[in-house]
């Protein structure tokens, strides 16, 4: 599976991080589903894109037809089967808690994906994609004299364009470079 197979995401987790993911991920072209146990949280993260779309219209960011776009590729769904019965990809947001995320993972693996569990899905995508991260980090850890973290947030008042940098790694003829480039 590679990105252009993606149609359908699904994110499990309706908090601060899970609504704002499902946001850009609908806004990004995607049909999304948002699901969370608390119906409450559900609310407040409908309620939330409702909000948010029409504040980046004023503020030039989305066209009108964006807006409405984004908006109806949208759902938030307490059913975590329904959120994720078609999703191509799987995005986990819920809180740090291991036995939360334990049961989470524990059900879907019993809900089916087009012949494959979830999970299965979740471990082709992500588990690569830890691998190759884990080994860039450390390996740019040797290279650099400080660290720095990043967190979700796309809409972060003071932007310091000296941040906005990504770690490269290349190959090239069996030889390994990593340097700072800017975005």
């Amino acid at each position: 599976m590679n990105i252009d197979d993606v149609k359908k995401i699904a994110v499990i987790g309706a908090g601060n991080m899970g609504h704002q993911i499902s946001l850009l991920c609908a806004i990004h072209g995607y049909t999304t589903a948002c699901t969370d146990i608390n119906e409450d949280i559900l609310k407040k993260a409908e309620a939330f894109t409702d909000s948010y779309l029409p504040g980046r219209v004023q503020k030039g960011r989305l066209t009108e037809e964006q807006a409405r776009a984004a908006r109806e590729r949208i759902t938030f769904t307490a059913s975590m089967e329904a959120a994720v019965k078609d999703a191509d990809y799987v995005i986990e947001a819920v809180l740090e808690v291991l036995d939360l995320k334990r049961k989470i993972f524990s059900d879907l693996d019993k809900i089916n994906l087009r012949g494959r569990t979830v999970r299965q899905v979740i471990e082709i995508l992500e588990i690569k994609n830890l691998l190759l991260t884990g080994r860039l980090v450390a390996r740019a850890a040797l290279e650099r004299n400080e660290s720095r973290g990043q967190h979700f947030r796309e809409d972060y008042p003071h932007k310091d364009p000296a941040w906005e940098k990504v770690i490269v790694q290349e190959y090239k003829q069996n030889e390994e470079k990593i340097y700072y480039a800017n975005l």
